[in-house]
C-alpha cells in the first residue's frame, strides 16, 4: 500500500521559482515577489533550506537585483536634474529622489560591500623593526 503525504500539495515548481528569481533580479523585494506569486516568505525560506541549489540561485538573483537598481540610479538622477532644470520638478521631488538614491547606495554597500563598499586600506611601516600584532582572548 502506497503511503500518502499529509497536508496540501506543494506549490513548488521550476516555473514559480523562475518567476520569483526574475523579479528579484529586477530589483524587486523578495517579500513582494513571493506574496504576488501566491506563497509566503516562510514557505520560500523553507524551500531555500531544502531545495538543492536554490540558495545559490537566490543569491545570484539578489546580486543581479542590486546591479539593476544601481544601474537605475544615474538614470533617475539625470532625469530629475533635467526635470528640475525645466522647472517640472520642485524641491520636494528632488529631495525624495536624493533619498531614494542614498537608500539604494546604502543597500548596495551593506549587501555587497566588496563591490559597493567604501574602500579602506591600511599601511603599516616599522622601518627595520619587526611589527607584532596579537589578540588576547582570555577573560580578565
Amino acid at each position: 500500500m502506497e503511503e500518502q503525504k499529509k497536508g496540501r500539495p506543494t506549490k513548488y515548481s521550476k516555473t514559480l521559482i523562475k518567476k520569483i528569481l526574475e523579479r528579484l533580479a529586477k530589483g524587486e523585494p523578495i517579500r513582494t515577489a513571493v506574496v504576488d506569486e501566491g506563497i509566503t516568505w516562510s514557505t520560500f525560506r523553507n524551500w531555500l533550506r531544502s531545495k538543492e541549489g536554490l540558495r545559490d540561485e537566490y543569491s545570484l538573483a539578489k546580486s543581479d537585483g542590486i546591479e539593476w537598481s544601481m544601474g537605475d540610479v544615474e538614470t533617475i538622477a539625470m532625469q530629475t536634474v533635467s526635470r528640475a532644470r525645466d522647472k517640472q520638478a520642485d524641491i520636494s521631488e528632488v529631495k525624495a529622489v536624493s533619498e531614494l538614491i542614498k537608500h539604494r547606495q546604502w543597500k548596495a554597500q551593506k549587501l555587497f560591500p566588496k563591490v559597493y563598499g567604501d574602500k579602506t586600506q591600511m599601511e603599516v611601516s616599522g622601518g627595520d623593526k619587526a611589527i607584532q600584532i596579537s589578540w588576547d582572548t582570555e577573560d580578565k
